[in-house]
């Protein structure tokens, strides 16, 4: 009879997120994610599609949106 065991996946971190988490790391709805990054306020990496039309997905690295908050971050000392 074999002993239970239970494998562990090694947990990576999550360094790359959408539109939908982006917005909900920040507190804001997508819309207004959206209307944050066309006003260029939140870097976004953006994945070309295969045959090079603009874009084929909006991506936003956590970084950078840990740095937009502490631009944002109002009375801080």
């Amino acid at each position: 009879m074999r002993a239970n065991t239970t494998v562990v996946s090694p947990v990576i971190p999550t360094r790359i997120v959408s539109l939908v988490s982006a917005a909900r790391y920040l507190g804001v709805s997508s819309g207004k994610l959206h209307q944050l990054m066309e006003a260029g306020h939140v870097p976004t990496i953006v994945l070309p599609t295969p045959h090079g039309q603009r874009r084929s997905r909006i991506l936003f690295d956590v970084a950078d949106l840990d740095r937009c908050i502490e631009r944002w971050k109002v009375g801080a000392a």
